[in-house]
C-alpha cells in the first residue's frame, strides 16, 4: 500500500495577518464560519493521513476535502482583497480577474460577487453585472451596496440589447468578413446592399503670421462668409449608384491668391463589388479683384472683366476591396492654345487631379500596431491657367500659370463604429509637402504649354522638337494636420482639426488653422 505522508508545515504568520486583514476590511462585512476552522486544518490533515493508512479511504477523502475547502476559502479572501485594491485604482480588468478567481474558490462569497458585479457595471457589461447582482440578492437580500447600481444595470442591459438589435448588420453566410476588418461601404457592396449615405458640413478658421509686419493676418476667401465652409453630400441612390456633391468657398494656402470665390462639384459613380467608375462635373468661380500674390503683386492687368468661371467634366475610377482601395480622378485641362476672342477679355481654366491608395489594418493582438489602423498615401494637384487678351494697360496678350500639388500621408488610429454607452473616437495625423509653382506675364501664351504649363512642367516646340522645362517652383511648404473624430448617437460624427502650413525660409507667412465638421449618416 502506498503511504500517504503527513505534510510538515510551520506556522505562517503572514497568512494569519492576511486573514485578519480580510475580515477586518470593510470589504467583508460578514464573518465566514469556515475561517474559524483555519487553525484546525493541520489537525484535520493529520487525521486524514491516519485514516488513509488504516484503510478508511472514504473517511480520509472526506477529511482531505474539508482541508481543501477551508484553504480555498482563505485564498478566496486574499483574491477578493487583491481585486478590491485594483477596483480602488479603477483597474477594472485586473479587478474582474481576481474577483473571478475568488468566486471560483468560494462560489458563495458575497463580497466578491458584489464587487465583481460592480466592476462589470462600471465597464458597461450590464448583462453580466445583473447576473452577479442577482446572485448577491439571493444570498443576502438586504445587501445595500448592490441595490445602488442593480436597478440601473437592468435598465442599461435592456437598452444595450435594443441598441444591438437596431444596429445588427445582415451578413452573407458565404463571406468571412467582420465589421471590424472591413470598410462599411465595401461590406454593403459585397452583400448587394446600399451603403449608408452621408451629409457633412465643415468650417475652417485660418490665420497666418506675417513675418514682415510682425502680426497675425486673416487668411480667408473674399465672400459673404469670411472663412472657408464646405457642404458635401454622398447619396447612394441604389446599391450600385452613388451621387456625390460639394459646395464650398475654399482656402488656397499662404502662397496663392484668394481669387477663387466658390466651387461646386457633382459626381455620378457606378459601383460593382470591386470596381467603380463615373463622371464628375466641376464648377469654379473666380474674382480677379483679389489676385494679390505674396512677393509678386497683382498679376491680372485687365480690370474690365475681373470675374470669370470655369466648367469642367472629369473622370473618376478605382477599386475597393476588403482591406484596400484605390482612387483616381481627373478634371483635365482644356485651355491648351486659344485664339484671341477680343480686347480686354480673360480666359480662365482650371485642372484638378487626385491619386490615392488607402489600406486598412484590422486590430490584431500581438501586431505592430495593436489597434485598428488606416493608412492612405496620395497626390493632389490644383492648377490655374489664365490668359489676358490685349489688356487695356499694355495691349499685349499675356499668360499666367499658378498652382500647387500635394504629396501626403494620412494615418488614422481607431475605428469609428457604433458602441453602446461610450463615444467611439479616432485619432488622425495628416502630413504632406506642398509644391507651389507659377509663371506670370508670359507674352507667348499661344505656344502650347508656354506660360501655362502642366503639372509644374512647361513645354514648347523648338527647332529640335519638343522642349520640356523643369517645374517653375515658387515655394515648398510642410503641411501638418491633427484631427479627432467622435461618433454620437450611432449616426453623427464630429471632427475637430488643427493644422499648420510651414513654408520654406523666405516666404511671407506661416499659416495656422482650426476646423470643425459635423457629418450625419442615414
Amino acid at each position: 500500500m502506498k503511504k500517504v505522508y503527513k505534510k510538515n508545515r510551520k506556522p505562517c504568520y503572514l497568512h494569519g495577518l492576511l486573514a485578519i486583514m480580510a475580515w477586518s476590511n470593510p470589504v467583508f462585512p460578514q464573518e465566514d464560519t469556515n475561517m474559524a476552522n483555519a487553525a484546525n486544518t493541520e489537525t484535520i490533515n493529520s487525521e486524514a493521513v491516519t485514516q488513509a493508512q488504516q484503510g478508511n479511504y472514504d473517511l480520509a477523502i472526506t477529511r482531505f476535502k474539508t482541508v481543501v475547502s477551508i484553504q480555498d476559502q482563505n485564498v478566496a479572501a486574499t483574491y477578493n482583497n487583491l481585486g478590491y485594491t485594483f477596483l480602488l485604482k479603477k483597474d477594472y480588468p485586473n479587478a474582474i480577474e481576481n474577483f473571478k478567481k475568488a468566486i471560483a474558490r468560494n462560489p458563495v462569497l458575497v463580497p466578491s460577487l458584489a464587487n465583481l458585479g460592480k466592476a462589470l457595471y462600471e465597464t458597461n457589461q450590464y448583462k453580466d453585472a445583473v447576473f452577479y447582482g442577482e446572485k448577491v440578492i439571493a444570498l443576502n437580500p438586504p445587501n445595500a451596496a448592490v441595490r445602488v447600481w442593480l436597478p440601473d444595470a437592468y435598465k442599461k442591459a435592456a437598452e444595450k440589447r435594443m441598441f444591438e438589435l437596431e444596429n445588427l448588420k445582415d451578413t452573407n453566410a458565404n463571406t468571412k468578413k467582420t465589421d471590424e476588418s472591413i470598410d462599411p461601404n465595401a461590406e454593403a457592396l459585397q452583400n448587394g446592399k446600399k451603403p449608408p449615405s452621408k451629409i457633412e458640413l465643415a468650417g475652417l478658421l485660418e490665420t497666418a503670421w506675417d513675418h514682415a509686419n510682425k502680426k497675425l493676418v486673416w487668411y480667408g476667401p473674399h465672400t459673404t462668409i469670411p472663412f472657408p465652409v464646405t457642404l458635401s453630400t454622398d447619396i447612394w441612390a441604389s446599391p450600385t449608384i452613388r451621387i456625390s456633391g460639394e459646395i464650398k468657398n475654399p482656402n488656397m494656402g499662404v502662397s496663392l491668391p484668394y481669387f477663387i470665390t466658390s466651387e461646386e462639384s457633382l459626381g455620378i459613380i457606378f459601383h460593382s463589388k470591386k470596381f467603380f467608375y463615373g463622371v464628375g462635373f466641376y464648377f469654379s468661380q473666380a474674382n480677379f479683384t483679389y489676385d494679390t500674390v505674396p512677393k509678386v503683386g497683382r498679376f491680372i492687368q485687365n480690370s474690365s472683366f475681373p470675374a470669370r468661371s470655369d466648367s469642367k467634366i472629369g473622370f473618376i475610377f478605382g477599386f475597393q476591396k476588403e482591406f484596400s482601395s484605390f482612387l483616381f480622378s481627373i478634371y483635365p485641362r482644356q485651355l491648351f492654345q486659344d485664339a484671341a476672342v477680343g480686347p480686354q477679355s480673360i480666359e480662365f481654366d482650371r485642372t484638378l487631379s487626385k491619386i490615392e491608395y488607402r489600406a486598412v489594418y484590422p486590430e490584431k493582438k500581438g501586431s505592430f500596431i495593436p489597434t485598428h489602423f488606416e493608412l492612405a498615401a496620395g497626390l493632389k494637384t490644383n492648377e490655374f491657367f489664365i490668359t489676358e487678351y490685349t489688356p487695356a494697360t499694355t495691349g499685349v496678350t499675356t499668360g499666367h500659370y499658378i498652382g500647387w500639388y500635394d504629396l501626403y500621408i494620412d494615418m488614422a488610429f481607431g475605428k469609428i463604429k457604433p458602441r453602446f454607452d461610450t463615444v467611439p473616437m479616432q485619432f488622425g495625423l495628416l502630413m504632406g509637402s506642398r509644391f507651389y509653382f507659377e509663371d506670370f506675364n508670359n507674352t507667348k501664351p499661344f505656344v502650347p504649354g508656354n506660360g501655362q504649363g502642366f503639372a509644374g512642367i512647361k513645354a514648347q516646340l523648338g527647332k529640335s522638337g519638343l522642349i520640356l522645362e523643369p517645374p517653375a517652383f515658387k515655394a515648398v511648404s510642410l503641411l501638418i494636420d491633427v484631427y479627432f473624430k467622435q461618433m454620437f448617437y450611432s449616426k453623427m460624427i464630429l471632427m475637430e482639426k488643427i493644422g499648420t502650413e510651414i513654408p520654406a525660409p523666405g516666404q511671407p507667412a506661416n499659416a495656422f488653422s482650426a476646423g470643425l465638421s459635423v457629418s450625419y449618416t442615414f
